[in-house]
């Protein structure tokens, strides 16, 4: 009697938040975020500047980076020739391990991601790059999209050939020393003085550094990192007034008004839209 070979899953996409192209204008800096799902960024043409945690590289065309959920992540245009890339956001099951940041999917890989675009605009409405909905008759549509953005992905972040080595851009050194004791003294609250003095350089060189990759200012950064870290420690299932504590907030009434400013709902309800 055949019993057959059973299949384990493997990199199920569960939902899409966005899949936009975005042309880069001179000067263009998104100062970042992080979120509790996976980011991907296809460079299409030109050249992009990545800050992903600690790392500070660059993508050309036919390169792509992965950002997983939880991962600081900022970007920017770098020189001057055109720029373009394609962006999607996703959550998923069963995602493989990965090793590098930085992936080659050279030309057939863009020729795959702009038809899994033309796919997935087709199949579902976005709004600004947002997936709202999809679209009525386009079940089989979205499907093919899906499965078929499963397979991209998997042929690029598991083939060890097609992963490229990191290379920092000068001045990074110090932003991941910035950023380790950031993350250090989490619990505390910090000045730009104290910051400069602990690391040993002046508050001018600080200040120029984490805006040359971040576009924003030390303490704006850090109390940044602060509601991240709240974000996980809340997701991870504790309380309000623990994470208020755990974060160096003595008043977890203030503590809850930063955390519905920066996110736009409240701290009590960041379980729920983390198990949706």
């Amino acid at each position: 009697m055949l019993t057959g070979v059973k299949i384990d899953d493997c990199l199920t996409v569960r939902r899409i938040y966005s899949f936009f192209m975005r042309d880069f204008e001179p000067e263009f800096f998104f100062k970042g975020e992080s979120h509790d799902f996976y980011e991907a960024v296809c460079c299409l043409s030109g050249e992009i500047g990545i800050t992903a945690g600690k790392e500070i590289f660059s993508l050309r065309r036919g390169e792509m980076t992965l950002h997983p959920p939880s991962e600081f992540h900022a970007i920017r245009r770098l020189g001057d020739e055109e720029c373009r890339a394609i962006i999607f956001s996703f959550s998923a099951n069963h995602f493989p391990s990965v090793i590098g940041k930085i992936f080659g999917i050279g030309e057939s890989g863009i020729n795959d991601i702009s038809d899994i675009f033309s796919m997935i605009t087709e199949s579902f409405e976005l709004r600004n790059g947002q997936a709202v909905s999809l679209k009525a008759g386009k079940e089989i549509t979205s499907f093919l999209a899906i499965k078929k953005l499963e397979i991209f992905m998997l042929r690029h972040i598991t083939d060890g050939e097609r992963i490229k080595e990191t290379k920092n851009h000068g001045g990074s050194e110090l932003f991941a020393q910035i950023l380790s004791y950031m993350e250090d003294s989490i619990s505390r609250q910090l000045n730009v003085s104290e910051i400069a003095d602990s690391l040993g350089v002046s508050v001018p060189t600080l200040e120029k550094t984490v805006n040359k990759y971040l576009s924003c200012g030390v303490i704006s950064h850090f109390n940044a990192l602060k509601m991240q870290r709240a974000h996980n420690l809340l997701s991870s299932g504790l309380g309000v007034s623990e994470v208020a504590r755990e974060l160096g907030f003595s008043n977890q009434n203030y503590f809850s008004a930063r955390f519905k400013r920066y996110f736009g709902y409240p701290p009590s309800s960041c379980k729920y839209r983390q198990t949706r």
